[in-house]
């Protein structure tokens, strides 16, 4: 998955959804440097900080290369358009006060791929941490120091914005031992290609996956046109409707999905879970009919 020569090129289709995981990219401005000094990718840690913890998401990891970033973000909130507004804005202001210069920093807008959290989650934090060994700055991950993979592993004191605790965990429910197990899942990646495909620029995940987000999509171009044109059929039920008397929430969850007018992230968002368990509850109610 050649992120740094394919990830930039066609703008995509922008997509928002509540508990969305994405790998957000952003390049300099012909190629230029956006990182000239240790105080730029400080203060853009600093900008990083504060919207994560205003727009209340949630950070996996990131690296900030000379003229590029990497970052593994999950928008509990589908806000993710307004961090980042936040951060590129922001920081190209600073970048360009700091140098009494005047135009664009960033080359076009942020790259932002949906990602299928259950499948990626892990080995996109290794691809992402592993950008500064592949570019031949350094050896091994923990020797650099504008990676999450150093507060990760304990080198030093983690960030509270930084959700190190929510991928250890993924190993081991001891902190010590979860970073002995990270760490060596991470050295496993020296010399392995990512395993997955990229398509449209956009998806980063199985065809149920894709097929579920496109869905959402369709729905909400359909929604569109109803509010304007006023259909003549009888109005949606809202989420509260179908679920009222429904004590099951897998049960609830399948009534909602069998209408057609709601998608898997959608009655994730309403009943406050993960897209995953959305899918695996609608699964196991198909299996029993």
């Amino acid at each position: 998955m050649n992120m740094e020569k394919n990830g930039f090129m066609a703008r995509p289709i922008r997509l928002e959804f509540s508990n969305g995981l994405y790998h957000v990219m952003s390049r300099g401005n012909g190629g230029e440097a956006i990182f000239a000094e240790d105080e730029d990718r400080q203060q853009f840690l600093d900008l990083l900080a504060e919207l994560i913890t205003r727009y209340e998401a949630i950070c996996y990891a990131y690296c900030l290369m000379d003229n590029y970033y990497h970052l593994l973000l999950e928008t509990p909130k589908a806000n993710l358009s307004q961090i980042m507004r936040g951060l590129n804005g922001r920081y190209t202001r600073f970048f360009n006060k700091t140098r009494q210069r005047m135009g664009h920093v960033f080359q076009g807008r942020y790259k932002a791929i949906i990602v299928q959290k259950d499948n990626y989650l892990l080995e996109l934090s290794r691809y992402i941490i592993f950008n500064p060994v592949r570019a031949g700055i350094i050896d091994v991950p923990e020797n650099y120091s504008w990676s999450s993979y150093s507060a990760t592993i304990g080198q030093y004191a983690c960030p509270d914005w930084l959700a190190a605790d929510n991928l250890l965990s993924l190993f081991d429910h001891r902190r010590k031992e979860a970073i002995r197990l990270y760490k060596v899942y991470v050295s496993q990646g020296v010399d392995q290609p990512f395993s997955g495909k990229v398509l449209q620029q956009t998806y980063l995940g199985d065809n149920a996956f894709i097929g579920e987000i496109q869905k959402h999509i369709s729905l909400q171009q359909s929604n569109s046109i109803h509010i304007t044109k006023r259909s003549k059929k009888s109005p949606k039920k809202s989420m509260d409707e179908i679920a009222a008397g429904i004590t099951d929430r897998g049960e609830a969850m399948n009534a909602i999905y069998k209408t057609g007018h709601y998608t898997m992230f959608e009655i994730a968002a309403y009943f406050n879970v993960h897209y995953s368990t959305v899918s695996r509850s609608i699964r196991s109610f198909c299996k029993m009919q």
